[in-house]
């Protein structure tokens, strides 16, 4: 399950209990409960804060993730490139190594 599908469920769940709450205050409404309205408003406030907490922790946890994932693309990168240019660097050493030994088989 990717962080989409944990936001769509989320957002689910939330919608869920948003239905739940106005079904519950119209039942308080219903049979007349003094502070049952309340305390089924009190009780959904607190998971809509809980709700967009989650969100926003969410968020910041993929901008993370994408940040570190920036961070690893860049370095892979140079990875590539210092490997090029120890290549290259190898290819020089065997060039000068096989001039040396032309040379010194020309001069024995």
């Amino acid at each position: 399950m990717d962080v989409y599908d944990l936001i769509a469920k989320s957002a689910e769940n939330y919608s869920n209990a948003v239905s739940k709450r106005e079904y519950h205050a119209d039942a308080a409404d219903d049979i007349e409960l003094k502070g049952l309205d309340e305390a089924v408003d009190e009780a959904y406030m607190a998971l809509e804060t809980a709700f967009n907490d989650g969100l926003r922790s969410v968020a910041l946890a993929t901008d993370s993730l994408k940040f570190q994932a920036e961070k690893t693309s860049k370095a892979i990168e140079s990875a590539i490139e210092v490997a090029g240019d120890i290549q290259s660097a190898v290819d020089k050493i065997n060039k000068a190594t096989k001039a040396i030994i032309d040379f010194i088989g020309k001069v024995i």
